[in-house]
């Protein structure tokens, strides 16, 4: 230790070095100053603290080992040894060089990362401006993933969702056209067959009248459902139909609904054929919306396909679950003499399946048509 403290009083001017053994006694490199005392006391500690900020030297103390009894070594240096801070600009080119090439490398780095900024965003604001197909502003090609490249993503989102919301408002429009259209042709052909009716009723006598009565009912039964029908498709395409889901069992729906509507297919001459598992086939539906679909699939049935003289009502295993199924042995959906009309009802089906989370399929032919129903996967 006294080596190498010899090596720094010879390599720093100026600098003392001394240590205090267990004893309290002062060891120093060389020449020992008057304001050190060979022996130490409480008293001695306390002023050399005390008038250490007050000389011209840095002083560093540490003890020696771990245990405070050991002593302590103190090293002083003068302070114009351990700063820099009165050294003149020009006697230290390399610093002033350093911290130049560190400024204007700063000043570089800084231009050139907000140049890249300003670039991207006034990329996304031209494609703001432009009007691409539709109306609607184009989408911007996003390479990296930092905050304006979620900008950039969020942009496209956004464009692309206005696009999908024009386009099903143009669809909506094109279908409620269609709609009202077809429903016009509904009504025109009962209410063509109810004035021919009373118009045989008042060139005959009274008792031969029944028979016109009845169809003129029908007809206005039919009148009837369809106005219903379309009630229930403007609620349900302004989302303002009621739903309750709940677990339901589908194929005692299917059970009580057939036999509601047995009277009618019996009236109708059709051959009824049912064929349902005697378990219980539980979804997750509304049981009332469930039962309008079947009700309207069995309305089509009657209205469009009872020239097949059947009706058939099954429950199929497939691969993504259950499904029941309506078919029908009439002359297709792609032949029928009325297929100009409003199938209104149809309609109806799709909104409540699509809002249910179900899935349906329709295959038809000049054999017959069969709808299915099931669960989505």
């Amino acid at each position: 230790m006294k080596t190498r403290l010899q090596l720094l009083v010879d390599r720093y001017p100026g600098t003392e070095a001394f240590w205090v053994d267990s004893n309290r006694m002062t060891w120093s490199i060389g020449e020992r100053s008057a304001d050190i005392p060979e022996r130490w006391t409480y008293t001695d500690a306390i002023a050399f603290e005390a008038q250490t900020g007050q000389k011209d030297l840095q002083t560093f103390t540490a003890l020696l080992g771990d245990d405070a009894r050991n002593g302590f070594m103190t090293i002083r240096i003068p302070r114009s040894l351990t700063t820099i801070a009165d050294i003149p600009p020009y006697r230290n080119v390399t610093l002033v060089t350093i911290m130049a090439g560190v400024y204007s490398l700063f000043l570089l780095v800084s231009f050139l990362f907000f140049y890249r900024i300003r670039i991207r965003l006034t990329r996304l604001e031209a494609a703001m401006m432009v009007k691409g197909e539709g109306g609607f502003p184009s989408g911007v090609i996003s390479s990296r993933n930092d905050e304006i490249g979620r900008l950039e993503r969020s942009f496209n989102t956004m464009s692309i969702q206005l696009k999908t919301m024009r386009e099903n408002e143009r669809k909506e429009e094109e279908l409620r056209k269609q709609l009202v259209a077809n429903l016009s042709h509904d009504l025109r052909t009962p209410l063509t067959v109810i004035r021919q009716h009373v118009h045989t009723l008042l060139n005959m006598p009274s008792d031969s009248s029944h028979d016109s009565l009845r169809v003129i009912n029908r007809k206005l039964d039919d009148i009837g459902k369809l106005m219903e029908n379309l009630f229930s498709y403007s609620l349900l395409s302004a989302g303002k139909y009621p739903m309750e889901i709940k677990d339901t069992d589908v194929l005692e729906e299917l059970r009580n609904a057939a036999a509601d509507w047995y009277p009618v297919f019996e009236e109708e001459g059709l051959e009824i054929e049912i064929e349902l598992p005697e378990k219980r086939l539980v979804w997750r539906i509304d049981p009332f919306w469930f039962r309008m679909i079947v009700d309207n699939l069995f309305q089509n049935v009657i209205r469009h396909a009872k020239s097949g003289r059947y009706i058939g009502i099954f429950c199929y295993e497939q691969d993504d679950g259950m499904a029941v199924a309506i078919r029908d042995h009439g002359p297709g959906m792609t032949y029928r003499s009325d297929a100009k009309g409003a199938e209104i009802g149809l309609s109806i089906v799709s909104l409540m399946i699509n809002a249910m989370h179900l899935q349906w399929r329709i295959d038809s032919s000049n054999n017959g048509t069969t709808v299915y129903i099931g669960t989505s996967n």
